[in-house]
């Protein structure tokens, strides 16, 4: 949703829209107007499990962009391997056409089960040499962290109910005997008064 909002405000800058009597003109059209779109093959991997990223570069504007750079963020605070290039860059991108440059990654360690890809970032230029930069979404993977023990949560879980409902009742029923035996007592009290 951001980067759709985000593609709406730079066509819109980058079209020049002049607002006149309730009547849009656009004064310069002649403009490459670049989107960036971060994709994974998959959402969730297991540690050391190989991953594809893949980045597509897409000229929605009607001129040519040229000196197109990818910056593509390293994963940060988890370990990583990476397979490809994270930078690249391409002389022109006509209208109406599109780039796409993958790379591979394995994630070696996480310390959380969400793993965020980071932001793919594109500078390019106009015919005017005119630079843009845009932004792609920030793509999040979910990691299988394994334990090294086969762990069944489900028995695991029940076990510990039945556990925590046998220390209650182990707490609670000698003080139901004494409430018990102390009303008792009390009654006995009351009826031999009267």
């Amino acid at each position: 949703m951001l980067s759709a909002i985000f593609l709406i405000f730079l066509t819109s800058v980058a079209l020049n829209i002049n607002l006149n009597a309730d009547t849009y003109v656009a004064q310069d059209a002649q403009l490459p107007i670049l989107t960036v779109v971060k994709l994974t093959e998959k959402t969730s991997v297991s540690v050391g499990e190989k991953l594809t990223v893949t980045i597509i570069i897409k000229n929605i504007g009607n001129s040519t962009a040229y000196n197109i750079s990818l910056f593509d963020a390293r994963p940060g605070k988890w370990g990583a391997i990476i397979e490809g290039n994270t930078n690249m860059s391409w002389k022109q991108l006509p209208p109406n056409t599109e780039i796409v440059h993958s790379y591979n990654i394995s994630i070696i360690s996480a310390s959380t089960y969400i793993a965020h890809l980071g932001r793919a970032k594109v500078v390019y230029y106009d015919n005017s040499s005119n630079m843009y930069v845009v932004y792609s979404e920030n793509p999040s993977i979910y990691v299988q962290i394994k334990s090294g023990i086969n762990i069944d949560w489900d028995k695991l879980w029940r076990d510990v109910t039945v556990m925590e409902s046998i220390i209650v009742l182990i707490l609670i029923v000698p003080l139901i005997i004494i409430e018990y035996n102390t009303y008792r007592s009390y009654k006995k009290e009351i009826s031999k008064k009267k």
